[in-house]
């Protein structure tokens, strides 16, 4: 039999280079999380099934940080939507850097 347990939603909290501030609530039994943020005002975004279910655009620290706590709680790796893959491809396009 295995033990029930009595896991309490873990929270992390994260400054961004600009001052604003994101607090993600995981449910390590449920394994989904919340994030809210100032750029969210009174909206949440969740995380179920291990994908952001949101378009919003995070900086590479911010999506850093989002995938580092969520495989702390978890072990398992965040994954992007398609959108936010999409980003990612453009962020690395040759040319953007200078180069090309």
């Amino acid at each position: 039999m295995i033990a029930p347990t009595n896991q309490q939603p873990i929270e992390f909290t994260f400054t961004n280079e600009h001052g604003e501030r994101w607090m993600l609530r995981v449910d390590p039994q449920a394994e989904t999380a919340e994030l809210t943020g100032d750029e969210l005002g009174e909206s949440t975004v969740q995380i179920v099934d291990d994908e952001i279910q949101s378009d919003l655009i995070f900086s590479d620290r911010e999506a850093s940080w989002l995938a580092e706590c969520w495989e702390t709680v978890t072990g398992r790796q965040l994954q992007t939507n398609p959108f936010q893959q999409l980003l990612a491809q453009l962020r690395q396009a040759p040319g953007e850097n200078g180069e090309g």
